[in-house]
């Protein structure tokens, strides 16, 4: 089975009547994205699926202690996949947490989205030699309200991982 894999992209929030939203683009599409120096990476427009119906929670710093929205039944998550990116809009819960997490936006200590995904074992992903991933299909797990890149702590990780099997060519070398 393979593990959550995240990415992360800026945020931008606002004030309306109903209380703090915060939005932007949770994954790009068609765009080439460096991934710990190893590989590139691209995701596929619809490689989320029907997103609408997913099953999608939003929460802080990876933590799903301090969930703040889910998608669907007006959970406060609003999700929008269109041909250039998957975007993301959140309103922010009047609890302790979600004041928190205002303050921490306005402040600029929160600054963007990380999107947790697993790809889809089967035909998820291909390669294009060895140094470009494509995604074309994953699960979209969650939408995390962070402070930097989470990718970072799995870097560690991913590298050890390509070590360890340094006589075979990336793309098989690299196992989520």
């Amino acid at each position: 089975m393979f593990d959550t894999e995240r990415r992360f992209a800026r945020c931008e929030y606002r004030q309306t009547d109903k209380g703090v939203v915060v939005q932007g683009t949770a994954m790009p599409y068609n765009e080439d994205a460096d991934i710990a120096g190893m590989f590139k990476e691209r995701f596929l427009p619809g490689a989320f699926g029907d997103v609408e119906r997913a099953d999608v929670v939003v929460n802080v710093q990876h933590d799903r202690g301090r969930p703040l929205a889910r998608s669907g039944n007006d959970g406060g998550l609003v999700l929008h996949d269109g041909p250039t990116a998957l975007r993301a809009e959140v309103l922010l819960p009047d609890t302790t947490e979600g004041r928190d997490t205002a303050v921490l936006l306005k402040r600029g200590v929160l600054a963007g989205f990380s999107v947790e995904f697993r790809i889809d074992e089967k035909d998820g992903e291909s390669w294009q030699g060895d140094s470009l991933r494509v995604i074309s299909r994953a699960e979209l797990r969650g939408i995390v309200i962070v402070d930097r890149p989470a990718y970072d702590a799995a870097t560690a990780e991913v590298a050890k991982r390509a070590s360890q099997r340094n006589s075979q060519p990336l793309r098989q070398r690299f196992v989520l």
